[in-house]
């Protein structure tokens, strides 16, 4: 291999030299060295640094970056050796050091038998340009903006880093996709890192970005200059090119001006107006928005932090119903697996995952059911010993919190994640502390929040846990504590608040509604060194009116408060929403028939989907009986004037 590669870059020098293997020991990646890789062969690409390929690494298919055959080859100067081995070292050290569900993960480095270092990434499924090229008008609105809020939302991480990085070299080219369109970005070989508090701009000597990408201050040829705008820009032309589906190539930058004949210079967003004018329907009310990060002056373009919040997805469906009434359209979806009540539900990617908190004594308690939008059909994955967990969708892994033993019905402190290569589910997040059966599970930002829940001996539990998952820091319970101790809680995110409405206990069940602000308890943890504050006063949660049933279920991320179904001696239809002029628990809509304890997932912002639940009954047994295997979809279809009285 080395031989043959050598050859080849003697030919591009003009040269066909020989090549003799050598030993290339880098000392420096030491600590990110991997063993057990098996290298499979299939070829992904070639390029000026040599080649990718594919490994496998711990049972997964990975990608294998080759570093440049030039440390091999004879004739080439030590000098130029010592540039490439540089480079090399810093794009690795760089990525190990950069965990995020936005980013190409860096699994680390390994030697080939002629002893080169080459980089083992996460695979992909394909680049965004190939996705484009190849689905032309076949790409929905929703997918759209959604990878353009993953590449934002990958670009603002490397942004408020201390260093920051300043990719350099964004296009759709570097975006990969994952084989569920989640959008992540890659080769930071070019990036440069320079201080968080830095007031001044890096100056290079060359322009690595793809020039239809770039701004005109990193286009000098002169005197170059790059900072954090120069992402900004590079990610409007990704946009463009996402929503017009055509490669975004700019026109001259001159023009005659038809009415003087005079010759005018064309800003960069003019240079762009083809594209622009494409941006029709959802897309036109970002056009403002991507227009500011086209300007050619760089310190009027918006910081990516802004354009992140601009592009977070579409206000939940209960947003619109703060000034606007909606009305869901009932549709049955398909049958479950198993009646089931208290499930569990996490949606990603076109793919709906239930388990049972309450189900049949047949043996499935313990499963997890997938069902995919796009087929219509169910799938089972491997058991997870975590019989009423909680499900939970953390930086794209499909994980499970708590639950207990469904042999010797001991509680467990468990965190699974499912593995989709091994088909198996891994401790790949640290357990929590405290052993937890149906938590209330809850994430925020880069943490992880659990609370309350049953323990051993039917003891509930008032205690709140937070963690990093970026990190995968070990869980630290925190000095807030819920209100009382509780189980059987779906809390939610409204705005910046977390949100409790209706629990059970030991003694009964509740409709007491409760919020707190979310940074009371994430802010427990220091960027720094995520140790929590534990001389702070205990956080104070605020009680809101009592809901109008018991059992009834949040919808998750809605803002103002949506709560579907529940019961009051008996189940009940209604659908809910917080006033907060009111202050009340206002009937907006209902369900297609009466139930409560159901699941309850958000699929996009006009959509929810709802899980089993019971018609009613006190104890297991007629909860069991009167419990339901259906899921149905509501849509919304009008909208008309909310009535406030």
């Amino acid at each position: 291999m080395g031989q043959s590669q050598g050859a080849a870059q003697g030919a591009a020098r003009g040269a066909a030299t020989a090549v003799k293997p050598r030993q290339i020991e880098i000392e420096e990646l030491k600590e990110v060295s991997l063993t057990g890789v098996v290298p499979i062969g299939q070829e992904l690409g070639k390029g000026a640094y040599g080649r990718v390929f594919t490994v496998m690494y711990r049972g997964e298919k990975c990608a294998a970056k080759e570093i440049h055959p030039v440390l091999i080859a004879d004739d080439v100067s030590v000098k130029e050796r010592k540039t490439v081995k540089d480079d090399f070292v810093k794009e690795c050290l760089r990525c190990s050091s950069i965990r995020h569900q936005n980013i190409v993960e860096f699994k680390g480095v390994y030697y080939s038998s002629t002893s080169l270092p080459i980089m083992v990434m996460e695979l992909m499924a394909c680049s965004l340009n190939w996705f484009i090229e190849n689905n032309q008008s076949n790409i929905g609105m929703k997918t759209k903006l959604s990878i353009l809020y993953d590449v934002s939302n990958g670009l603002n991480f490397l942004h408020t880093r201390n260093p920051i990085v300043i990719h350099r070299d964004l296009s759709s080219k570097n975006v990969m996709l994952t084989s569920k369109l989640v959008a992540k970005i890659g080769d930071l070989g070019v990036a440069k890192v320079v201080k968080a508090d830095s007031t001044k701009r890096t100056k290079l000597t060359t322009a690595p970005g793809t020039p239809h990408f770039m701004p005109p201050e990193a286009l000098d040829e002169i005197d170059p200059i790059y900072s954090t705008p120069v992402d900004v820009f590079s990610f409007a032309g990704i946009a463009l090119h996402v929503f017009s589906e055509e490669w975004p190539t700019p026109s001259g930058t001159k023009i005659r001006d038809p009415h003087t004949n005079e010759i005018v210079s064309l800003s960069e967003a003019d240079r762009r107006q083809k594209y622009l004018n494409k941006m029709t329907g959802k897309a036109a009310e970002l056009k403002p928005l991507i227009k500011r990060c086209l300007d050619d002056d760089p310190n009027k373009r918006p910081s990516i932090g802004h354009v992140n919040d601009k592009l977070l997805e579409p206000p939940p469906l209960a947003n619109a119903l703060y000034t606007k009434l909606y009305h869901l359209k009932w549709e049955k979806c398909a049958d479950l697996p198993s009646r089931m009540y208290l499930a569990s539900v996490a949606v990603s990617d076109n793919c709906i995952y239930v388990t049972a908190g309450g189900a049949p004594e047949d043996g499935t308690y313990n499963n997890v059911y997938c069902y995919d939008l796009m087929t219509e059909q169910w799938s089972t994955l491997s058991s997870c010993g975590h019989r009423c967990g909680v499900l939970c969708i953390v930086n794209n892994n499909l994980s499970i919190f708590g639950g207990y033993d469904s042999v010797t019905h001991k509680r467990h402190s468990k965190v699974s994640t499912y593995n989709w290569y091994t088909k198996t589910w891994t401790g790949y997040y640290p357990n929590m502390i405290q052993k937890r059966l149906l938590p209330g599970v809850v994430t925020h930002g880069d943490h992880m929040i659990v609370m309350g829940g049953e323990c051993d001996c039917n003891v509930d539990l008032d205690s709140i846990e937070i963690m990093n998952w970026q990190r995968r820091s070990p869980w630290i319970k925190t000095s807030t504590k819920l209100p009382v101790p509780m189980w059987a809680i779906k809390p939610t995110i409204a705005g910046q608040h977390i949100l409790i409405v209706g629990y059970s206990t030991t003694r009964g069940r509740y409709n007491k509604s409760y919020q707190l602000p979310v940074s009371n308890i994430t802010s427990l943890l220091t960027p720094s060194n995520q140790v929590a504050s534990l001389n702070q006063v205990a956080s104070q949660w605020k009680e809101l009116s009592p809901a109008t049933h018991w059992d009834t279920v949040t919808v998750p991320c809605s803002n103002p408060p949506l709560i579907i179904g529940g019961d009051d001696d008996t189940s009940t239809s209604v659908i809910c929403m917080y006033n907060t002029e009111k202050k009340l628990w206002l009937q907006v809509d209902s369900l297609s028939s009466a139930r409560c304890n159901v699941g309850v997932a958000s699929i996009n912002s006009n959509t929810i989907i709802v899980i089993g639940g019971t018609t009613g009954g006190v104890g297991f047994e007629a909860n069991m009986a009167s419990s339901l295997s259906i899921v149905e979809i509501g849509h919304v279809v009008r909208y008309r004037s909310l009535v406030t009285s």
